[in-house]
């Protein structure tokens, strides 16, 4: 399970849900800012505008997942690569071969240039957030599949609730009820009658059932409420029916179980649930035509069932409980009350800094992320080309002189036969004077036991460079060797071989 959690989908899915914290804070805060800019006096439009914004908010992960590539995503691989020791691969030199030594020694230098560069450049871009990051995510991903799992099984069970409420302890319904039940679903025009029983399961009327809503109302209040009163109540539950708000309550219930880490998520279902149960009362009282009495209906409801509530997959009566009663009632009584937007500026404040700060940190993450994509591929391209007989045409040699050298100070009119003085040196051995003057000193490191890991591995890749050009002297002193006990070199005419010099030094080696 481990692996699957460390998996590259799951280190994508692991920065989609970082990326969420951002998006819906930003949206969020926009929704804030623009119902606080321009109030709006309709509960529909604030209805409307929340639930767009929940939209906005779900819809970020979607784009976000589709969007991130997971070859830019960081590793544990790529990691171990950052922090493995730098080693320079072996390579069979031939002594009996002029160009073979001089494309090897460059092989050397090139890749170790390659290697110590791909290094340096990625672990400069490394960062602690970085490096923290990759080692957290399978426990992120951890929490989150526990959350999920809990908060689903959860959504599970309440569904399996309404499933049976609807089959256990009903009671029928009256004729006179059930005329005045049709005749209110005319006027909302609901144009499938919903069926409505009374229960003893429940302590308060609700709305179950998606594909097939029903109205349940507690049997309790066949005795001891009002006709007035029950009118009123299943008028407001056809309010839900007509506006498919339990579809709508399902999805904000998903989203809260996927999304359950981040609070934009609940307060913005929070304020969706309460402008809906603002908006049926609307349209229940536009199918009465009596405002006052609903909101003594809706007094007395609320007194009989007090501190009652219930956690179902339904759309009730008093909506999200006490609190948001008193709300209701000055909504109905045309009494203004202040949005929540008018008190929220400290918040808003404070939630656009998080973005911001959030913004930062990925910013830092994703071009460390690139930096250690390269570094790998530089890597690939190195070994691949070290195994390759190509490297020479390839990496282009910085000290690779030609394989006829002229020296510079040689004059054209040299009698041949007889060597200047200043060719005496071999190129193979300024090639090797050129590398041991670019490698750094021993002196300038630190003792061993204050060299931290990455000079310490430099260091002992250094050794083993100076070993090798201390191998390399070695052989081009038994070359050099060689040809002097060779005898003199048959010289070509001026008009000898085409496209080669006239020098002593036009030895097939």
């Amino acid at each position: 399970m481990w692996s699957v959690l460390q998996s590259p989908l799951g280190m994508k899915l692991t920065f989609v849900l970082l990326h969420f914290v951002w998006q819906a804070t930003v949206l969020y805060c926009v929704w804030r800012l623009i119902s606080t800019l321009t109030p709006f006096r309709s509960p529909q439009t604030r209805y409307c505008g929340a639930l767009v914004t929940l939209l906005l908010i779900l819809l970020c992960p979607a784009i976000t997942f589709g969007l991130l590539d997971v070859r830019d995503m960081p590793t544990i691989s790529r990691m171990e690569f950052l922090t493995e020791e730098v080693s320079v691969p072996e390579i069979a030199l031939q002594p009996t071969r002029e160009t073979e030594a001089i494309v090897a020694a460059e092989e050397v230098n090139a890749t170790q240039d390659l290697l110590l560069e791909a290094r340096e450049d990625a672990g400069d871009s490394l960062s602690s957030v970085a490096f923290l990051m990759v080692q957290i995510q399978p426990y992120l991903m951890l929490i989150w599949t526990a959350g999920v799992i809990v908060l689903g099984f959860r959504l599970c069970v309440s569904y399996l609730g309404t499933v049976w409420l609807r089959r256990a302890g009903l009671i029928s319904v009256d004729s006179d009820l059930l005329v005045r039940y049709a005749d209110l679903a005319s006027r909302l025009n609901v144009l499938q009658l919903p069926p409505m029983a009374f229960s003893r399961r429940i302590s308060q009327a609700m709305t179950v059932g998606l594909l097939r809503p029903m109205v349940l109302l507690p049997a309790a209040w066949m005795t001891e409420i009002s006709p007035e009163i029950l009118e009123a109540v299943l008028s407001h539950e056809l309010a839900h029916i007509r506006r498919q708000d339990l579809w709508i309550n399902f999805l904000q219930r998903v989203a809260e179980t996927i999304f359950f880490y981040h609070p934009v998520v609940w307060w913005i279902s929070t304020e969706i649930r309460r402008e809906r149960e603002v908006c049926c009362d609307e349209m229940a009282i536009e199918a009465l035509g009596h405002r006052l009495n609903y909101a003594k209906s809706l007094e007395q409801v609320a007194s009989w069932q007090l501190d009652h509530s219930s956690g179902m997959l339904a759309a009730h009566y008093l909506g999200d409980g006490q609190r948001q009663l008193l709300g209701r009632v000055r909504q109905i009584l045309g009494i203004s009350t202040p949005q929540a937007g008018e008190r929220s500026w400290p918040a808003g404040l404070v939630l656009m800094v998080i973005p911001l700060l959030l913004w930062a940190i990925s910013a830092i993450l994703l071009p460390e992320s690139a930096s250690q994509a390269n570094a790998e591929d530089i890597e690939a391209a190195a070994s691949k080309a070290v195994d390759s007989e190509g490297l020479s045409a390839t990496l282009p040699p910085r000290h690779l002189p030609p394989l006829h050298p002229r020296h510079p100070h040689q004059h054209l009119d040299h009698p041949p036969g007889r060597r200047h003085p200043l060719q005496h040196r071999h190129p193979l051995e300024c090639l090797l004077d050129d590398i041991e003057r670019d490698l750094p000193v021993d002196d300038d490191a630190q003792p061993d036991n204050k060299q931290i890991p990455e000079d310490q591995s430099v260091i002992e890749v250094l050794h083993e460079l100076r070993e090798e050009v201390r191998q390399l002297r070695l052989q081009v002193k038994k070359l050099k060797n060689h040809r002097d006990r060779q005898p003199p070199p048959h010289h070509h005419p001026p008009h000898g071989r085409p496209g080669h010099p006239h020098s002593e030094d036009d030895i097939d080696w």
